[in-house]
C-alpha cells in the first residue's frame, strides 16, 4: 500500500478530513473531483466550508493536480454515522457550462486561440503549443457553449481542448507530444490490475466528410469532400459527417482523419491500475504523456498515450492508486510507436485521406 500526501485547500485554507477522495483528469476540457467528508462535527459547519462555487485546489506530494470549484454537496446520515459528499470540477468547466457571448458574433481571419481569448469573459485562460491556421471566417452560433463553439473548430484541425492543473485550457495535439513518463507499466511488477475493453461498435470502414465554403471564388470549394478508410473493419460500415459553417479542403481532410483515428483509438483501450500517483521519477501521471506498457495477458507491448487518469485515495484501506486509461498515440494525432510487439488486435489503419 502506498499513500500520497494529498492536500486540499478550500478558499485558501487547508482541509484534510476526508475518508475517500477521487480526482479524474484527462484529455478533455473539464476535470472533476469528489471526496467524502466525515461530518461528525455537523453538516452546517462542513457546508459553510464547502459552499457553492467555493474555490478548491488539490495537491499530491506538492504537485498541483486540479484547480476548480465546488458545484455539488450531498449530506447523508443514519443512526450510526454522518457524512457529506463534496464534488466539483476544474475552473475550465465554466467554458463547458456557459454560453459564448461576443459583441458581433463574427470572426474574420482569426486563429482558434484568438477566438478563444475573445470569448473568455470568465477568465479561464487559453494557451496553445501548436502552429494554428488562420480561419478566414467564423460565425458564432447563438446559444452554444464556449466549449462547443471552440471544440468544432479544434476538430477541424485535429486538435483537442485539454484542461490543465491550473484550471486553464490548452489547445494541443496530444499524440504528437514528446514527453513521457519514467519507467513503465509492467505485468508482474507494478500493474495491480489490467483490463483491455475492445469495442468496435463505433468504428466504420469509411468516414466521408462534407463541407462547404460559402462565397468561394472557385466552384470546387463550394462543396468539399474527403474520405478516410479504416481497412481493419471487415464490414462496409459507412459514416457521413457534415461540417457546420465554412471550411476548406485542408480542414475537411483533417476532420476525416480525426474521425477515423479517434474511433479506432476509442475502440482499443487498456485500463491499468497501479499504486501511487507518480511515476518512477516522481512525475505525476499526466494525460497526454506516453508510457511503456508491457503485458502478456493483454498482448500489448508498446508505448501508449495516457488519455485519462483516475486518482484515488482511501484511508486506511487502499492507500493511493491510479487507474490509467491508455490508447494508441495515433488516436490523438500522433505516430505509431517505434517499438511495437503488440498483437494484431491493437492495429490501426494509417492509409492516406482522399
Amino acid at each position: 500500500m502506498q499513500s500520497e500526501l494529498v492536500t486540499v485547500t478550500v478558499n485558501g485554507q487547508s482541509f484534510s478530513g476526508w475518508k475517500k477522495l477521487h480526482v479524474h483528469v484527462g484529455l478533455k476540457a473539464a476535470h472533476s473531483f469528489e471526496f467524502v467528508v466525515a461530518a461528525e462535527v455537523g453538516g452546517a459547519q462542513v457546508a459553510a466550508i464547502f459552499g457553492d462555487f467555493a474555490e478548491v485546489e488539490i495537491y499530491a506530494s506538492g504537485d498541483l493536480v486540479l484547480t476548480g470549484f465546488v458545484d455539488y454537496r450531498e449530506p447523508e446520515f443514519d443512526a450510526t454515522s454522518a457524512s457529506i459528499t463534496i464534488s466539483g470540477r476544474s475552473k475550465s468547466a465554466h467554458a463547458v457550462d456557459c454560453s459564448a457571448v461576443h459583441a458581433t458574433g463574427s470572426f474574420k481571419n482569426k486563429t482558434l486561440l484568438q477566438i478563444a481569448n475573445e470569448l473568455d469573459y470568465l477568465g479561464v485562460g487559453y494557451t496553445s503549443d501548436q502552429s494554428l491556421i488562420t480561419i478566414p471566417s467564423h460565425q458564432l452560433v447563438l446559444g452554444r457553449s464556449i466549449f462547443n463553439e471552440l471544440e468544432g473548430l479544434a476538430r477541424d484541425q485535429g486538435l483537442v481542448l485539454v484542461g490543465q492543473p491550473d484550471g486553464s485550457i490548452k489547445i494541443t495535439n496530444p499524440g504528437a507530444v514528446s514527453k513521457r513518463q519514467a519507467g513503465g507499466l509492467i505485468e508482474g511488477f507494478n500493474i495491480k490490475k489490467g483490463v483491455a475493453p475492445f469495442d468496435c461498435s463505433g468504428r466504420h470502414a469509411k468516414y466521408h466528410v462534407r463541407g462547404q465554403m460559402n462565397g468561394a471564388a472557385v466552384d470546387g470549394e463550394l462543396q468539399i469532400e474527403s474520405t478516410a478508410s479504416d481497412r481493419t473493419v471487415p464490414v462496409n460500415r459507412f459514416k457521413v459527417v457534415v461540417v457546420d459553417g465554412d471550411t476548406d479542403k485542408t480542414r475537411v481532410a483533417a476532420r476525416a482523419k480525426n474521425h477515423r483515428d479517434r474511433a479506432a483509438g476509442f475502440a482499443l483501450r487498456a485500463n491499468i491500475t497501479t499504486v501511487g500517483w507518480h511515476d518512477e521519477a516522481g512525475t505525476l501521471f499526466t494525460p497526454g504523456y506516453k508510457i511503456w506498457v508491457d503485458s502478456d495477458f493483454l498482448n500489448v507491448h508498446q508505448d501508449m498515450l495516457i488519455e485519462n487518469v483516475d486518482f484515488t485515495q482511501s484511508n486506511p484501506n487502499e492507500g493511493s492508486q491510479s487507474v490509467l486509461t491508455l490508447v494508441d498515440a495515433r488516436a490523438y494525432g500522433g505516430k505509431a510507436a517505434k517499438v511495437n510487439k503488440s498483437g494484431p488486435q491493437w492495429g490501426m489503419d494509417t492509409s492516406d485521406i482522399v
